[in-house]
């Protein structure tokens, strides 16, 4: 039976790779690996996994730092129909997949991608700003399949403030229990690119802040808004289920609602500015050609 192969980077999203029957893996750094894991406590060569007669096996190939199946060393595992894995300190995840699962799966996510453009096309035909700020989170929520998430967006003099909220209130974001995510923020607006991490306990940037411990955020994503180069603020989510990950393809989906998302907050924006712009011209006393 096929299966999938789910690699929990610390700082990037999970990704997926779907193992075929009857074929041999060889895990590890090196480019000469199939199954290439790009971190440092991995070995260039560090486990083999394979499939004989329809059973997969893991087996550790003498690695520096070990491999672990369900938290316990091993030299030589079967894997069942859902394992956790650490090969060194790299968290990972086995899961059979049989030919209904992989159906329905690509049919899911050819729907996420229907969502995803359905709602941007509402942004596009929607003025009315903390409507669309809602259904952006809204539609956050459910394709990336998180929890919480908050917009922050900037205001003329660049200062941030909440715009929009799903599940979570004004209070909790003010509390020292939410600054691991107030660090994520911080962390997206100076570099002006997205930050995901799978398992956040494991993320020793963020792993300090209280809202990383005592919430126990297992996965959380923030996106820039920008258009034309201009910071229009940032699109935050995370979710508090155990062994929850951002996938990449979440990351691409996340990636095109805040695309979508910070085309139409700029075309709202700008329309507001033009009408106040338009109410000052009209209050304005404008001298006739012959007072001059």
């Amino acid at each position: 039976m096929p299966a999938q192969f789910s690699i929990y980077y610390p700082r990037r999203p999970v990704k997926e790779v779907r193992l075929e029957d009857n074929r041999v893996y060889r895990l590890g750094r090196g480019t000469d690996c199939n199954l290439q894991l790009d971190n440092p406590s991995v070995s260039r060569l560090h486990a083999e996994l394979k499939q004989v007669k329809g059973v997969w096996t893991l087996r550790d190939l003498a690695s520096k730092n070990g491999t672990k199946l369900h938290g316990s060393n091993i030299r030589v595992a079967q894997l069942t129909d859902d394992c956790w894995l650490s090969v060194g300190e790299l968290q990972a995840r086995f899961q059979l997949l049989g030919e209904h699962q992989l159906e329905r799966i690509h049919g899911q996510n050819t729907r996420r991608w229907q969502h995803c453009e359905e709602i941007g096309k509402q942004l596009s035909d929607s003025s009315d700003l903390e409507q669309m700020l809602a259904r952006v989170l809204e539609g956050v929520v459910q394709l990336a399949g998180t929890d919480r998430a908050f917009i922050l967006l900037k205001d003329s003099t660049d200062n941030l403030s909440i715009s929009a909220m799903h599940g979570v209130t004004p209070e909790a974001l003010q509390c020292a229990d939410f600054a691991g995510s107030r660090s994520a923020v911080a962390e997206v607006l100076k570099s002006g690119r997205p930050l995901v991490t799978s398992d956040s306990l494991d993320h020793q940037f963020l792993s300090s802040q209280p809202s990383i411990q005592l919430n126990a955020i297992r996965a959380l994503a923030c996106l820039p808004l920008v258009m034309d180069d201009k910071q229009l603020g940032v699109i935050y989510t995370d979710s508090l289920l155990l062994g929850k990950g951002i996938t990449e393809l979440d990351l691409s989906i996340l990636e095109a609602m805040a695309d979508n998302a910070s085309m139409a907050i700029a075309a709202t924006l700008l329309k507001a500015d033009l009408d106040q712009l338009n109410r000052c011209t009209a209050d304005t006393q404008i001298p006739s050609l012959s007072a001059w």
